[in-house]
């Protein structure tokens, strides 16, 4: 069942947790400043946000292409992959 509440309890929560939500926010920016982190940070998400679409696109490219080549040598795409790792290390 559900508490009765009034709308100045509510509305006073709310302003709680507002007054709260802008507490916090001020804190996490005071200690990105005395880290000087917080924007490098930030920036390095954004970077990886930005080319994580490009690479997942690259991945599965390799991934069809080598398992072309494996149906076409006639190997499994595992051995196929193990043999490039091999490839790789000469």
């Amino acid at each position: 069942m559900h508490a009765h509440i009034s709308v100045k309890e509510l509305a006073a929560r709310v302003a709680a947790l507002e007054a709260e939500v802008e507490s916090l926010e001020k804190k996490v920016e005071s200690l990105g400043k005395e880290s000087g982190e917080h924007e490098d940070g930030e920036a390095i998400v954004k970077s990886y946000i930005k080319l994580r679409p490009r690479y997942n696109e690259v991945k599965d490219a390799i991934q069809i292409l080598t398992g072309k080549l494996a149906t076409l040598k006639e190997m499994t795409l595992k051995e196929m992959t193990v043999r490039q790792r091999l490839d790789d290390l000469d």
